[in-house]
């Protein structure tokens, strides 16, 4: 079996780090001017009048 390039071993590295970082940390917190951190209503982009809510939820539990 050949050995791996350097080149595959940093791109296995990038890959893991970015990995972990994406896991690591807790809930994100909006930022303090989002409207949508405090439940308001927006109306993007529609014809029709109706009022479209949007519900942000984290992606990763907070532990």
């Amino acid at each position: 079996m050949p050995r791996p390039r350097s080149s595959e071993i940093l791109f296995v590295v990038v890959l893991a780090a970015l990995f972990t970082a994406a896991f690591r940390g807790g809930e994100a917190k909006p930022p303090p001017d989002d409207p949508a951190a405090t439940g308001a209503t927006a109306v993007s982009g529609n014809t029709d009048g109706r009022v479209v809510r949007i519900v942000y939820q984290p992606l990763v539990t907070p532990r």
